[in-house]
């Protein structure tokens, strides 16, 4: 409550000037205030990690990862999504990247760890609008909905810049439907607003945002969770 619907207050900021209310709210960024303590940035990842997981229930059930040797989970948080995945795998030779800042890696080792998967994944600090690792693999889980189409763009062609021709990408985030029926991705598309620069897109909306960063969107896996999986390849 008091991360994100105080700043929500200020929606008619928002409204009225494009600019997210959490930003007058705080006087800086959501994002920028968040990473400024350490303390506060791991209970926010922990924090996400538990929101996340109970929404994703289900999500990976029958799913399997694409053929490549290396899965980078990028901007992976508390690991939680990669030990899922890498648990479920067929392939137990299968390695994998956690990736995220410097303050939240900490929290991905322990998770690692406790799941017996610390031999397995390397934890990688940086930043995505930089450089990350190379992978076969990539993983984007509820990370571009915080981010405009410009800085979205920016993360994919940071990936394509480390990655070879034929990489996938997986983006895990809520789709937008079609129409005016109510849906959980319109109400976090209002949270969007008021909080960052980011917002939920459609299908077709990720379709023309991966193709301007160079992939093609080959598939979109509905799941039992209100998140989707939508699946492309770097050309």
């Amino acid at each position: 409550m008091e991360t994100h619907y105080l700043p929500f207050n200020e929606l008619l900021h928002s409204v009225r000037t494009g600019q997210p209310g959490a930003d007058k709210y705080f006087g800086q960024p959501f994002l920028s205030w968040m990473a400024a303590e350490p303390q506060r940035a791991a209970q926010f990842s922990r924090a996400m990690a538990e929101v996340t997981s109970s929404l994703r229930t289900g999500m990976f059930d029958g799913y399997q990862l694409p053929a490549g040797q290396t899965v980078a989970d990028i901007g992976g948080a508390d690991g939680s999504v990669l030990v899922e995945l890498l648990s479920r795998d067929n392939d137990p030779d299968r390695r994998g990247i956690v990736f995220d800042q410097p303050n939240i890696t900490p929290t991905a080792a322990e998770t690692l760890a406790a799941a017996g998967l610390a031999e397995r994944v390397d934890v990688v600090a940086g930043d995505f609008f930089a450089a990350v690792p190379t992978a076969d693999i990539y993983i984007l889980g509820y990370i571009l909905h915080d981010w405009d189409d410009q800085s979205s763009r920016r993360i994919l062609r940071t990936i394509a810049a480390a990655a070879v021709p034929g990489a996938r990408v997986l983006i895990v985030e809520g789709v937008v439907p079609p129409g005016d029926q109510p849906h959980l991705t319109k109400a976090i598309d209002l949270t969007m607003l008021g909080m960052l620069t980011g917002k939920e897109r459609s299908e077709q909306e990720y379709r023309e945002l991966l193709d301007s960063a160079g992939f093609t969107l080959d598939r979109v896996v509905v799941t039992p969770s209100p998140f989707s999986i939508l699946e492309a390849t770097l050309r």
